[in-house]
């Protein structure tokens, strides 16, 4: 089953609809709970250079002997979200957003099921780019910035890193991954 919502009121799409949309039809099992996952948000990198792509990586895995569901998003950006926010944890950019200006994801959700030990991945890569505070859009101030991840009915992850500024340290080759 999959749900849209539209202008605030949320429909629940049929199997056979999802399908339609590229999610399975084979009945899925319950729904994972907290205790069942274990959510992680990486980067490539722990420092980056003014204006070096950001790879951010979100991944879910079912850590108990059951196999459990996931909500995921039609929408890249809505479940698992992306969002990196600045050291006063304002909001400076989410998947959702559309050439450096805030947008809006379709909240259309399918399930996903992860059997015992099984993971979902996927990818978003920001440039640094961000409207807050600006129009155009332009690269946001060098400092420490955090990418929180989730996914819809489920805690999520969170880690930290640094945008440092012109002619500092460069991206270091060390992987930074936190819960």
């Amino acid at each position: 089953m999959a749900v849209l919502t539209l202008c605030g009121s949320t429909v629940f799409l049929g199997a056979a609809t999802a399908s339609a949309a590229g999610a399975a039809s084979e009945s899925k099992p319950a729904l994972c709970t907290a205790s069942a996952v274990h959510v992680r948000a990486t980067t490539d990198h722990t420092s980056y250079g003014p204006g070096r792509s950001v790879r951010l990586r979100s991944s879910i895995t079912n850590v108990s002997g059951t196999p459990c569901s996931v909500w995921l998003g039609l929408d890249p950006g809505f479940s698992p979200s992306f969002v990196v926010v600045n050291s006063r944890k304002a909001e400076v950019w989410d998947r959702c957003w559309i050439d450096d200006h805030p947008g809006a994801c379709f909240e259309i959700l399918y399930q996903h099921r992860l059997g015992p030990g099984g993971s979902y991945r996927t990818v978003a890569v920001w440039d640094q780019g961000s409207t807050t505070g600006s129009r155009p859009p332009r690269r946001v101030h060098p400092g420490v910035y955090s990418f929180l991840t989730y996914y819809q009915y489920i805690v999520g992850a969170q880690v930290t890193f640094t945008i440092a500024p012109a002619g500092g340290a460069g991206p270091e080759t060390v992987r930074r991954t936190a819960r």
